[in-house]
């Protein structure tokens, strides 16, 4: 088919008039030649290229050579075994004769299939085996790459990359741009749709190609171009040849030039693609169908805001400011500026010692003694440096030298599992040769790092502490955690601990609040940690902050204090979290890698934090640890009152976090997830719709990751589209969450059923009141 009325399908709105652009072309001669010795594609690339210079196009666009794509560039898009699989039947080809290439093409067989090459004698279609293929690869890849590098730099508003593109693309495109608002856009212009294709079953003409490319054109965002598909080389010339004049915005004629391979153009020589008879099966009907399911899954089922879309915390001020003041201690000097290792506050010399209830008490206290008043810390000093501590049982008995009174209780049966089960002999050999010399200096430089009293959170109180990342890392080496990886540099970062309490008069009212709910990203892919980025993080808690982190547990909380061992920390100075409270902590940073959950869990690498600081050296990631009520032997209590509004409240506590904050006019999102719905029973569609409304109350997005439940998903972004549609207040709401509850609805249907049913029949009546009153 073509479409004669390409509006039609698309927006009859659209104008597709544009702007004369910055374009620039990405080529190379090796890359074109490689390219031509496709067999499904043999000469495409280089019957391109000569139909654009004949058209003298160059001469409006700037050409821009390919930098190959490394191997890790290749991997970051790519399985490294389909990489190095590539790397291998490239050599392998490369270097054997053409007779035994057929025994070699054997061997790769059974391998290559499940990549999707084809290596035997019969080479396959869309697949083959090429001679240089990773080298093809490598520059084919790296041409796209250097095509956004372009854009991503601002050099151009246009790249067109023909080399590129090898794959398929979506194809509902007025409601994409509509919903998801992109900053930039890859268009795939596969040709294999074209008239008399060899291998696709369409009968489209150029008019349909160059309407889409004008359309997208004229939303004059940076707009990579790139090709694909498209087995009638000719046509495929015509087509991109056709392309790049509307990007370079000049007419060209319709007469083919005389070029290098003219003969192919004819027999009439002209740019023109004509349809063949061909009939055209798709109904009207049938594409309206097709467009209307995509729409609505993709846009209003699948999420209802993209997460682009959502405010993130890059360059913002983050809360609190680094102030001495009641409120927030720190211990390190100002200014702070970051990339520098900030100095402890006060000075060596100002030392001050705290021994007392509302403080840690910290090792090196001139007020820690034993019961024969002989200081502890000198007995820490000499256990640690007396004597070479060169395996597990050594290790164990210095500590046990400094912690006589408690000695006998401590079994180190995990530790010692580790060393003697886990870690090989070199590793062993590692650890108490290099790493464990350097945790005991970093211990033992605690009375120069930590200067002043650390205060204690502690409940119905808020209160925040700053410490630089190297004083973590030291109080970290105190308690012997030796998760914290080595490093060739000194950390330079700060982080602030908070604990926030909402006093029962600044609870809000939810009842009266007028508030509508806030923007929502719903993915059922991704997790927070990774695809929170920017954003304010949750940390599904334990009342006493870090859970099990320490003992067994390894589900959300434990798992996020393993990859950011800083915040183990907080757990020597936040007494349990109380009902209106939330700890906050600001400028973590992640050390490693990890796979599974629970029993599956294991560490897989090491992990660089990409993540920018502010002024002070604070990563823009703040951690959110609120804990949720455990209805794990009473799941019928979550339906009342009280824990409605407890929860609520919580959330809120987290939520609310810097919303005071001077000048902040876009609040940051939050990402979150199964809040409590895992051991502790939680309903994941109250739960979700719960902190919904605590984040709209506090005038913050939600990015909620479901963790694969796509039923979740769809019913969430279904659901706040109608809320929003329909108005309803965050008051609104709670009374009617209230009433699902009161009445028991919950036990034949899910609290987003109930919602849509009870406004729905709600609206029905004060339409028919209406109606009457007019009668």
């Amino acid at each position: 088919m073509d479409f004669q009325e390409p509006s039609k399908y698309v927006n009859k709105e659209v104008s597709i008039s544009f702007r004369r652009q910055r374009i620039v072309f990405i080529h190379n001669e090796f890359l074109m030649l490689l390219c031509s010795k496709i067999p499904n594609v043999k000469d495409r690339a280089s019957i391109v290229y000569s139909l654009i210079k004949s058209y003298n196009l160059f001469s409006s666009m700037k050409v821009i050579d390919v930098t190959p794509a490394s191997m890790e560039d290749l991997c970051k898009f790519h399985s490294p075994l389909y990489i190095k699989f590539l790397k291998k039947v490239s050599h392998f080809f490369t270097s054997v004769s053409e007779e035994d290439r057929d025994l070699v093409a054997e061997n790769l067989e059974a391998e290559s299939q499940d990549f999707g090459i084809v290596v035997g004698l019969f080479l396959g279609y869309d697949c083959p085996l090429v001679s240089n293929l990773f080298s093809l690869v490598s520059l084919v890849g790296g041409s796209s790459l250097t095509a956004a590098r372009e854009l991503n730099e601002r050099s151009a508003d246009i790249a067109i990359n023909w080399y590129g593109g090898w794959h398929h693309a979506q194809r509902v495109i007025s409601e994409v741009i509509k919903s998801y608002q992109p900053n930039a856009i890859v268009m795939q212009c596969g040709a294999d749709g074209l008239a008399g294709d060899k291998l696709g079953g369409f009968n489209l003409t150029l008019k349909s190609y160059t309407y889409c490319v004008k359309y997208i054109l004229s939303l004059h965002k940076p707009t990579l171009l790139l090709g694909g598909g498209g087995y009638n080389e000719a046509n495929v010339a015509r087509c991109w040849t056709t392309l790049t004049s509307i990007a370079a915005g000049r007419e060209i004629s319709n007469n083919i030039p005389e070029n290098e391979y003219f003969p192919y153009f004819g027999p009439d020589f002209t740019l023109e693609i004509h349809p063949s008879n061909l009939k055209n099966t798709n109904t009207s009907e049938y594409l309206e169908n097709i467009l209307s399911e995509i729409t609505d899954y993709s846009l209003k089922k699948g999420m209802h805001k993209q997460k682009s879309q959502l405010p993130t915390a890059f360059g913002k001020p983050q809360f609190p400011d680094l102030c001495n003041d009641e409120e927030h201690t720190i211990l390190i000097e100002k200014p702070v500026t970051s990339g520098n290792i900030p100095k402890s506050y006060p000075g060596v010399d100002s030392r001050r010692d705290f021994w007392d209830p509302d403080h840690v008490k910290l090792p090196c206290s001139e007020n820690n003694s034993t019961l024969g008043k002989q200081k502890r810390w000198d007995l820490v000093k000499e256990a640690l440096t007396g004597s070479r501590i060169g395996s597990v049982e050594q290790l164990e008995a210095a500590i046990k030298t400094y912690n006589a009174d408690v000695g006998s209780q401590w079994k180190f049966t995990s530790l010692k599992l580790f060393f003697r089960e886990i870690y090989s002999a070199t590793e062993n050999k590692a650890f108490f040769d290099s790493l464990l010399p350097k945790i005991i200096g970093l211990a033992l430089r605690l009375p120069e790092l930590i200067t002043n009293g650390i205060p204690l959170l502690k409940r119905d109180r808020t209160h925040s502490v700053s410490l630089s990342q190297l004083q973590v890392a030291c109080l970290l080496a105190n308690a012997f955690l030796c998760t914290y990886p080595c490093r060739n540099e000194v950390p330079t970062g700060v982080l602030t601990f908070s604990r926030n309490y909402i006093a029962p008069n600044s609870i809000p009212k939810w009842f009266a609040s007028e508030r509508t709910l806030s923007g929502l990203y719903v993915s059922s892919d991704g997790n927070i940690e990774d695809d929170g980025y920017g954003f304010f993080q949750m940390d599904f808690a334990d009342k006493f902050i870090g859970g099990l982190i320490t003992t067994t547990g390894c589900v959300q909380e434990e798992i996020r204090f393993s990859i950011c061992p800083e915040l183990i920390i907080s757990r020597l100075f936040t007494e349990c979290i109380g009902p209106n409270e939330a700890v906050i902590i600001t400028g973590c940073e992640r050390f490693s890698n990890y796979s599974g959950y629970g029993p599956n869990f294991k560490w897989t690498g090491n992990y660089k934090d990409p993540t920018p600081s502010d002024q002070y050296g604070r990563r823009y990631c703040t951690v959110l640890g609120l804990d949720a009520m455990n209805y794990r032997w009473k799941p019928a209590k979550q339906y009342t009152s009280e824990s409605i509004q407890r929860e609520l409240n919580k959330a809120y506590a987290g939520f609310s976090w810097g919303c005071s904050l001077a000048n902040q006019t876009e609040l940051c999102a939050v990402a979150t997830g199964n809040w409590g719905c895992g051991i502790f029973r939680g309903n994941v569609q109250l739960k979700s719709l719960l902190q919904h409304m605590s984040a709209s109350e506090a005038g913050r997005d939600l990015a909620y990751y479901t963790f694969n439940n796509v039923k979740l998903r769809n019913s969430m972004a279904e659901t706040h589209q109608f809320l929003v549609e329909n108005k309803v207040t965050i008051g609104n709401l709670y009374k009617l969450v209230l009433e699902f509850c009161e009445d028991e609805l919950f036990k034949s249907m899910n609290v987003f059923e109930f919602l849509k049913s009870r406004i729905v029949t709600s609206n029905a009546e004060t339409a028919s009141g209406s109606k009457s009153r007019n009668v």
